[in-house]
């Protein structure tokens, strides 16, 4: 199979489109997460298969795309599937502690072994239900890729958010102004910033919405 990623340069440029500064060391380690996870995937489905030549723009630059609206210390990924976005974020914020939980064991398995190959030990990924898993904990960010709409995502979410935590949520294209109108309210909670980000590589804006307690 032709490697459908790029080389690093090109990807240090197109993070820094997006707002990521990125040294060559850790836009390597960003390809080799991708190059792993195509290697897993024949055997796993990790990422959906109609993906594989668009991983790059839909999945690793896609996941570094929420890197700016990250703030804190503590990074909660819920539903992070193969690690998207917690890998990339993670290796474009070594500062910041990530924890990476998804229902599914094998992915979670996945996510244990591209972490110690990329010496990633400020990531704890975690198989289970983030409800057991996250309680007694606050994050100072909790980022949710395509999992639930915005009023489930709130609720799920907004119990283990630090005081003066947010909610990033990441959503492919952009709403119409009747479908936002029409969304639930928020209990305890409003959007402070709504972003269309244009991917490089992709025909569509994706969308990130910030979600802060009222």
């Amino acid at each position: 199979m032709v490697d459908p990623l790029p080389l690093a340069a090109d990807l240090q440029q197109d993070a820094a489109a997006l707002g990521v500064a990125l040294v060559e060391r850790d836009a390597e380690r960003v390809l080799q997460f991708g190059r792993a996870l195509l290697r897993w995937n024949q055997a796993f489905n990790l990422v959906s298969r109609q993906d594989v030549h668009r991983l790059y723009s839909r999945h690793l630059l896609d996941s570094l795309s929420a890197a700016p609206f990250l703030k804190g210390s503590r990074v909660l990924d819920v539903g992070t599937g193969p690690g998207l976005p917690g890998i990339p974020l993670a290796i474009a914020c070594a500062n910041v502690q990530f924890m990476l939980v998804d229902r599914n064991e094998r992915r979670i398995r996945f996510v244990r072994q591209i972490c110690a190959d990329l010496g990633l030990a400020h990531v704890e990924p975690v198989s289970g239900e983030v409800r057991e898993i996250a309680t007694g904990r606050l994050f100072d960010t909790i980022v949710l890729r395509a999992v639930a709409p915005l009023d489930r995502a709130w609720a799920l979410c907004e119990p283990f958010l630090a005081p003066e935590g947010r909610m990033v949520l990441m959503a492919s294209g952009q709403a119409t102004v009747a479908q936002a109108a029409n969304e639930p309210a928020l209990a305890a909670g409003r959007e402070t910033e709504r972003r269309a980000v244009p991917i490089p590589g992709l025909p569509v804006a994706h969308e990130i919405r910030v979600i802060e307690r009222a």
